[in-house]
């Protein structure tokens, strides 16, 4: 859980199982906490801002693996509206399934399976070509033995 001041944290990187964000805000006007107005997003999820709400929580859960950006402005208690919102950068990483490595290694893989099955088939092909030609020679030697047995009979 991370609990420093967002002025203080620009960017934060999370992993792919730290998808649920809970953002907690409040403002600096004092004279009536309980009203102060507040808008924000979550760019990369809606684009646009939260309408005014007094809510100081904002909730998303189940991110996908990208970047995203957290914005969130006060309008105190009287709705005058600061001009630049407080930024946090978030990254959250893909699975280690599903990165980069990963997919080469998937890919090559692929790949010598492919060649194994490719190299068996023509190791198959060619064991079948040997059997067959081997059984015809031998045909054919039975057939020249029957030959030369009838030519000597015959003599």
């Amino acid at each position: 859980m991370l609990e420093r001041p967002i002025e203080f944290t620009p960017e934060i990187t999370l992993n792919y199982q730290q998808n649920q964000l809970s953002f907690e805000f409040a403002a600096m006007d004092f004279s009536s906490p309980r009203m102060n107005q507040f808008r924000y997003r979550l760019l990369g999820v809606e684009n646009d801002l939260v309408a005014s709400t007094t809510a100081r929580s904002a909730t998303y859960a189940h991110l996908a693996p990208g970047s995203y950006v957290f914005e969130v402005t006060t309008g105190g208690t009287r709705g005058i509206w600061n001009g630049k919102p407080a930024q946090l950068h978030i990254r959250i990483l893909l699975p280690w399934w599903r990165s980069g490595w990963a997919c080469t290694l998937y890919l090559l893989l692929f790949t010598g399976g492919a060649w194994a099955l490719y190299r068996f088939q023509a190791n198959k092909i060619r064991l079948e070509n040997k059997l067959a030609f081997e059984q015809n020679e031998a045909l054919q030697l039975a057939e020249l033995d029957r030959l030369k047995t009838n030519f000597f009979s015959s003599v």
